[in-house]
């Protein structure tokens, strides 16, 4: 003859807690979305000169397998959609990216490249080659812009546009640019505070090509409100590429 013992009062109090806690921890994942930024591969640009600031700059071959090796990294992340920028160093990793992801892909212009300004022989500002430089010269007048370059306040526009698209977003790869991504990176640390004169601090935050960085968001935190929002959970990790 079978025994059956009703689980005490005490005990089915335990198991609806132990449920309970289990439905808040699933919501609180679905609610963590999470984007992964990425800088282009290496240009041909990069490749002899650093930074790229020609528009029609493409991948060299060491980019092209760094790209590849980004796509296979993310491979287990699942990665829903690619949004990239459509200058083509970037539209070009983005395409090696998706070869192992698949995924749907998207061009954002908002996306591109800080617009640099041009250089001319007689131009009265003496350090024009850096975008940098004259918005930490001038951080008091954000619009100011000079050789047809953006402002401080036009990529800052473009800046708020990409991360409040991230609320639409959950498992995106967003492919850009070394300037425009630490725009992204500072916007995130200081908010609104950000400006010109934080410019310099800018390069704390190294990039590397094909480098990705992943964000979580977070929608609350009890006695921490002013970091609620998008969290750096890691900043252009790079051991995919070593050996590339």
């Amino acid at each position: 003859m079978k025994l059956f013992f009703a689980p005490s009062t005490a005990v089915k109090c335990l198991l609806r807690v132990a449920d309970l806690l289990r439905r808040v921890a699933l919501q609180r994942r679905m609610n963590e979305k999470r984007i992964f930024l990425a800088r282009h591969g290496q240009t041909f640009q990069n490749a002899a000169a650093g930074e790229s600031y020609i528009d029609a700059d493409r991948l060299s071959q060491t980019g092209w397998e760094q790209a590849r090796r980004l796509g296979r990294l993310l491979a287990p992340r699942n990665v829903k959609t690619v949004v990239t920028s459509p200058l083509a160093r970037a539209l070009e990793t983005a395409e090696a990216v998706n070869e192992t992801l698949g995924c749907a892909l998207e061009e954002d212009e908002q996306l591109i490249e800080i617009v640099p300004p041009a250089q001319t022989p007689d131009d009265p500002e003496s350090e024009v080659e850096h975008w940098s430089v004259y918005m930490a010269r001038h951080a008091d007048d954000r619009q100011y812009a000079v050789g047809g370059a953006e402002s401080f306040a036009a990529v800052m526009e473009r800046v708020r546009g990409v991360v409040d698209s991230f609320q639409r977003r959950d498992r995106a790869l967003i492919v850009s640019h070394a300037g425009f991504l630490r725009f992204v990176m500072g916007y995130l640390t200081w908010g609104e505070e950000f400006s010109p004169r934080t410019l310099p601090r800018l390069w704390v935050f190294e990039l590397h090509n094909a480098g990705v960085s992943e964000l979580r968001h977070v929608a609350s935190r009890a006695g921490y409100e002013r970091s609620e929002g998008w969290s750096i959970v890691t900043w252009m990790q790079r051991d995919h590429l070593d050996g590339a």
